[in-house]
Order: C-alpha cells, then sequence, then structure tokens
C-alpha cells in the first residue's frame, strides 16, 4: 500500500518534463561516480538545483478551488458517457496549463479482503505468487475502480473565474463510479514539479451492466391470481376485484359510478378495484460460483441485465430472484420499480460463495403458485440445477434455461430435463455471448 501512495504521489507532483528529469538525474549520478573520469556530475548537479528550485517553488504555491460536477443518473459498461465539472478558481492568481484530476473512493482492500478473496486469474499461477497476490491486487483494484483516472488540461482560468470542462469517460465494468472530490495541478515556471490543491465533492454514479442486443423476450405463461393484486400497478384490461367506495373525482370512468349510493346520498361515489390476475415472471438469477472475481459471472450479470432490458414489462410483472446474504427478490413493471431499478441492482450483485443453490431454488419454488413462467440464467448444469428445472417442467411451469459457459457449444451438453424443450434451453458461451444470445 505504501508503494502504491508513494507512485500517486510522484504521479500527481511530477509533471512528464519532471519526470524525465529525475530519471536524468538518475543516470547521470550513477554515470558520475568518478568525477575524475566523466562530467556526468555536472548534468546531475545542474539537474539536481533545477528540481530543487521548482520543488521549493511547489510547496510555496497555492491552489485553492472549488467543483461542481454534473452527470448523469448512470452509465453502462463499455458505452462511453459525457459530464462537466464547473472548475472555480478561489485564488487572486490565474491558473494556466494545469491538469484536473479526479479522485476516486479508495479501491485497496483491507489486508483480510485481500487474502480471503479469490480470483480466477490466480486458477494456474504457483503458491508462492498466489500468496503474495499481485495478480488479485491488479484484478481487486480493477474491479473496484471501474474508470481509469487520468489528467484533463484545464484552459486559461482568471483570479476568481470558473470554467467548464467536458469530461469523456467509458466505463471497463459494472459497478459504482464513487467520486470523492478532485485534484488541480499547475506546474512551476521551469515545468517539472506541480502545486497541488484539492476540493471535496462526493458523488456517485451506478453502472449498469453491459446490455446485447437481442430480440424481444418473448416469455411463455397465462395470466395467475394474485391475491390483493399489485398496488400501484397499472389496470389494464385485467380482472379486477371490488376493494370500496370513494367520493368521484374528474376523469373517473361512468362505468364505476356506484349509482344506489348515489341515490342515496346524492354525491358522485365510484367503486374502487385491484387487480387479481396478471402475468408474473421470475427471472432466476445464479449467483453460486467459487471465486470473487470471476469473468463467467461478468458475462452471467450481462445476460440477466439484457433479458431485463429486452422485456416489456408494461402489462406484465418481472421479479428478478438470486441469492447474496439472503435471497433477494425484486419486482419491475406495471407501476413498480423501473427497469433502471432492477438494472442498478445487478449493478452491485456479486458472488455467492458459502451457499448452494438449493437456497435459490426453494426461493423460486415458494413463488410457483403465482408465476406465469421462469427464465433461469445458469453459471453450471450440475445435478442440484437440473433437478430444479426438473421440477418446474413437472409442475408444467413455462421455463426458458439460459446455461453460461466457457466455451462448450449446445451440442455437447446434454439437455437432461430440457430434453424435450430444446427450443427453451440455450447454451451461451462466454466468449461469444452476443452471438448466441441473437439465437434465442
Amino acid at each position: 500500500m505504501a508503494m502504491n501512495t508513494a507512485s500517486q504521489w510522484f504521479y500527481r507532483k511530477l509533471t512528464p518534463a519532471g519526470t524525465l528529469v529525475v530519471a536524468m538525474m538518475v543516470v547521470s549520478s550513477l554515470l558520475g561516480i568518478d568525477t575524475y573520469k566523466t562530467m556526468s556530475y555536472q548534468v546531475f548537479t545542474f539537474l539536481m538545483t533545477l528540481f530543487i528550485i521548482s520543488l521549493g517553488y511547489s510547496f510555496f504555491s497555492k491552489v485553492e478551488f472549488s467543483i461542481d460536477r454534473k452527470t448523469p443518473p448512470a452509465a453502462t459498461a463499455g458505452a462511453p458517457f459525457k459530464y462537466s465539472v464547473l472548475v472555480t478558481n478561489n485564488t487572486s492568481v490565474p491558473l494556466d496549463s494545469a491538469v484536473y484530476t479526479e479522485v476516486f473512493a479508495d479501491p485497496r482492500p483491507s489486508l483480510k479482503e485481500f487474502y480471503s478473496m479469490k480470483v480466477e486469474k490466480e486458477r494456474n499461477i504457483n503458491a508462492y505468487d498466489r500468496f503474495m497476490g499481485p495478480i488479485r491486487w491488479f484484478e481487486i483494484i480493477r474491479k473496484r475502480l471501474p474508470v481509469k483516472p487520468k489528467d484533463h488540461d484545464l484552459p486559461h482560468i482568471p483570479p476568481k473565474g470558473v470554467v467548464r470542462l467536458d469530461i469523456e469517460t467509458t466505463p471497463r465494468h459494472r459497478g459504482y463510479i464513487r467520486f470523492e472530490g478532485g485534484i488541480i495541478g499547475a506546474p512551476d515556471p521551469f515545468g517539472l514539479v506541480k502545486s497541488i490543491g484539492g476540493a471535496l465533492h462526493s458523488q456517485s454514479i451506478p453502472v449498469f451492466p453491459k446490455i446485447y442486443k437481442t430480440a424481444p423476450i418473448r416469455l411463455p405463461g397465462n395470466r395467475k391470481y394474485n391475491q390483493g393484486g399489485v398496488s400501484n400497478a397499472s389496470k389494464v384490461g385485467d380482472s379486477e376485484e371490488f376493494t370500496g367506495l370513494r367520493d368521484y373525482r374528474p376523469g373517473d370512468p361512468l362505468r364505476y359510478i356506484h349509482w344506489r349510493s348515489w341515490a342515496r346520498t346524492g354525491n358522485l361515489v365510484v367503486k374502487e378495484h385491484q387487480s387479481e390476475f396478471f402475468s408474473r415472471h421470475a427471472l432466476a438469477f445464479d449467483t453460486f460460483i467459487d471465486e470473487d472475481i470471476n469473468e463467467l459471472f461478468e458475462e452471467a450479470v450481462s445476460v440477466a441485465a439484457s433479458f431485463v432490458f429486452n422485456t416489456d414489462t408494461q402489462d406484465a410483472l418481472l421479479d428478478l430472484m438470486f441469492v447474496g446474504e439472503q435471497a433477494y427478490t425484486f419486482t419491475s413493471g406495471r407501476g413498480l420499480a423501473s427497469t433502471s431499478n432492477i438494472m442498478e441492482i445487478l449493478a452491485s450483485v456479486t458472488p455467492t460463495t458459502d451457499k448452494k443453490f438449493e437456497s435459490l431454488a426453494e426461493s423460486v419454488l415458494e413463488r410457483l403458485p403465482i408465476l406465469s413462467g421462469v427464465i433461469c440464467v445458469l453459471l453450471d448444469w450440475d445435478e442440484p440445477r437440473q433437478k430444479f428445472i426438473l421440477h418446474l417442467v413437472a409442475n408444467c411451469v413455462p421455463v426458458k434455461v439460459v446455461l453460461v459457459t466457457e466455451s462448450a457449444a449446445s451440442g455437447e451438453i446434454n439437455p437432461g430435463p430440457m430434453k424435450s424443450l430444446p427450443h427453451l434451453f440455450h447454451v451461451v458461451r462466454k466468449e461469444h455471448v452476443e452471438e448466441d444470445l441473437s439465437k434465442l
């Protein structure tokens, strides 16, 4: 961690010219050890003098500013997005040739997290490298930092002036971009060392999983009875249950007027109804895998997100079901949570390494009486998963199975309980996700 902090300090403090000067100082010091045989020591002395003057100037020169960041509500992995930062110079001197750098929340893991996390890329390395964990370290940092920090050149900012900086960036993967603030580096007159100033402005943006293009998802199954209906659900062409009376409001349909109450009281009264029958589908997402950072899992999240994004929930409900610390169910459609709410949940879902698949199966089977159909996004095709699918098929529940695998094609995998329904059993290869999804 100390090495990482030191490298960050040098990166922020030195300009490219300053980095070159430091490198030349090291080389000239090595070549000029014997002052009787070479004059390299004079180069070292000259460069050291310049560097010390620049360094001293940077400590006495102040950079004070404030920022106001305007960001979109969300971003998507792999898709560029733009945002702006208003930078206000709070000093009485102008800022020239300065650079602005975003400061993100510290992505470094604690010692306990570092040694407890498992990473897919460490499968085939030796025990020593696995214990020291250089690959694990960089994978954890990359996973927790969806965008790579970079410098952005600022235009001239007059004293007490304000400029707008437009930034475009592309998130590398899903998660959250957590801003803590920003720093500005203003170079000294020699252009070697930057005077650093910082400003706090905490903010976060969810990064949705990568979305693959697919045809609109047609979900099988009939409408089911849901006692009590769905509060806040829109009532579009459904059987409705009478729940009570209320005063007439402009715009209420005339067919809902309760004529007997009107005749008795002289006031217009209308009947309230509640939807009881509607389509409700479950998207059962398999989170059970042995590693905390795994590319197959990330592709499975994108597959699940593609289903959510391409499913029309205007007249139906979609229950996203998965297991994390506990079994979770999030419902979207018909006036409940929007697609973006479900996508934000998928942006932060993590692998489950300490539970078994049966916990997800039990959660789905408990809801069978109200489900019209089930879409299963699976990471394996072992006995517990096949047993779960067999139970759904035996209960005549329409089911679509999407198995995300490393490389196996659909012809290489025995469909098992889906043998009689081959058109509803799909294998998606990790390296050919978009191609395989287009065949659904």
